[in-house]
């Protein structure tokens, strides 16, 4: 559940959430590494410097354009 009356401090949580719906996994722990610094790392709320989670990468960006809930429907005849 995502609280919709809470600001998201990196605007990513939706999206990082909508990543899990389309089966990706957290891809790693709140560190500074540009490997690492993706939508779809760890968010500590505890953390008093927010590392950049504005990235995708490019399995990421597939995953999401592949997901059931991403395709077309299929036209009825």
């Amino acid at each position: 559940m995502i609280n919709s009356q809470i600001k998201s401090p990196d605007n990513v949580i939706l999206l990082h959430e909508i990543g899990h719906a389309a089966g990706l996994v957290h891809e790693g722990a709140v560190i500074k590494n540009a490997e690492v610094l993706n939508v779809m790392q760890y968010y500590d709320p505890k953390a008093t410097v927010l590392p950049g989670r504005d990235g995708l990468k490019p399995n990421q960006v597939k995953r999401l354009a592949t997901a059931y809930f991403a395709t077309s429907p299929k036209k009825v005849k």
